[in-house]
């Protein structure tokens, strides 16, 4: 079990704990020279394996070298077969451990010798031992951790490819890294997945990686109270943040009786039901405060083609058609404003008829067993932006027409 605290008071008394010290070993990461020093609060990991590895594959007096690979070196995988009784399988597979824990520098040398492992020959072996000897000459890197002066969980990542990279097969490389305040907590180096065409779609598919990692890190780096967020309503009125979230769902409740937007109605036998679920996000002011924002969204996936909805289409606008405002606006002498419309869908109205379940935790007292009549066009319902468009396409029409007269 291993704990990170600030004091050994904090830890619970659990069964089966016998002492507790400060660790100085775990899962083969090693505190490295000047280990965990608190009063400049760093922290310095390397791995002992690296000095295990070179002894068991009888490096450990070999001369090191400044690189773990040349660059753009060219092996072949034609042989399909052995050549000699290398361990090149157990070698790589202690490398591959090596560079995922500690060090992310050999982590694209091991990755590219690692796709020889079917078909390796005494030149990959000599060149898997090159990566050794790059071990034996820097056996103490690892990972640094320093104290960052004001801690504000800030996940930062860097992606990258390089199309056709690998000189072997022409496939594109892919490699990402994240630090959270400064220090390095991810790292990957691979053939991407694959192929791809050019250099941007090599480019997108390393972003897609890297911002699935992002997602994963995001989420475990959640350690701060402020920044969760409910997934579920039960879990918004029990949570220690419940006054704030009840209020959202109440504001946004009461936005729906304003806009009437629906009526309660017994269910028919042949109803079909649209469910929904809220949705919770907080957001931060201009003046830095945290806003608490709960929406209502219908589970638009529920619906039926030819029975609760039709059209779905609805245009956007283009940036060269702002471009165009733009220009009129400087020719002309005209003003150009900017609104945001609270709940814009609300006021769509809707031409298909649909039946919505009633809210969780609004469900109105004494019609328990009723249903909502949608009138208008709720989020997430799949013809809710085309009703926006039509409802604000018609009312900008009629201003037109009293503008001219």
């Amino acid at each position: 079990m291993t704990t990170v605290t600030s004091s050994t008071a904090a830890i619970p008394k659990l069964k089966g704990i016998e002492d507790w010290t400060d660790w100085k070993m775990m899962m083969t990461l090693e505190l490295g020279t000047g280990g965990w020093d608190w009063a400049k609060g760093t922290l310095r990991l390397h791995q002992e394996y690296t000095n295990s590895i070179l002894k068991e594959f009888g490096m450990e007096n070999c001369e090191g070298r400044p690189v773990p690979l040349e660059h753009k070196m060219k092996l072949w995988d034609f042989e399909m077969g052995y050549e000699g009784d290398f361990k090149y399988q157990k070698l790589i597979g202690s490398l591959l451990y090596l560079s995922t824990n500690t060090r992310p520098d050999i982590s694209y040398a091991v990755s590219f010798l690692s796709q020889f492992n079917s078909c390796y020959t005494s030149t990959h072996w000599d060149l898997a031992k090159a990566v050794l000897s790059y071990l034996k000459l820097k056996p103490h890197f690892g990972v640094n951790y320093s104290k960052c002066a004001k801690p504000s969980f800030s996940l930062v990542g860097y992606s990258d490819a390089d199309w056709a990279g690998n000189p072997t097969d022409y496939e594109s490389y892919t490699g990402f890294c994240f630090t959270l305040d400064g220090n390095l907590v991810s790292w990957e180096s691979r053939k991407e997945r694959c192929t791809a065409q050019s250099t941007a779609e090599s480019e997108s598919i390393a972003l897609a990686e890297a911002t699935k990692q992002s997602l994963y890190l995001a989420q475990k780096s959640d350690i701060s109270p402020h920044v969760h967020v409910p997934m579920t309503a039960r879990e918004a009125m029990e949570s220690r943040e419940s006054i704030f979230w009840v209020k959202a769902m109440e504001d946004e409740s009461q936005s729906f009786n304003d806009c009437k937007a629906w009526t309660l109605v017994a269910p028919q036998t042949t109803t079909k039901l649209v469910r929904n679920k809220w949705v919770f996000k907080k957001k931060t002011s201009p003046d830095g405060s945290t806003l608490f924002r709960a929406r209502l969204v219908a589970k638009g996936y529920t619906q039926t083609y030819g029975v609760d909805y039709y059209e779905t289409f609805a245009p956007v606008v283009k940036r060269p058609t702002l471009r165009l405002l733009f220009s009129l606006a400087v020719n002309f002498d005209l003003k150009i404003g900017h609104l945001d419309v609270k709940t814009a869908f609300l006021n769509g109205d809707l031409l298909e008829t649909v039946y919505m379940a009633q809210p969780e935790g609004f469900v109105a007292g004494g019609c328990e067993n009723h249903v909502c009549k949608l009138h208008k066009a709720v989020y997430g319902l799949k013809q809710a932006a085309r009703s926006w468009n039509l409802k604000a396409d018609s009312v900008k029409s009629s201003r037109v027409r009293q503008f001219l007269g």
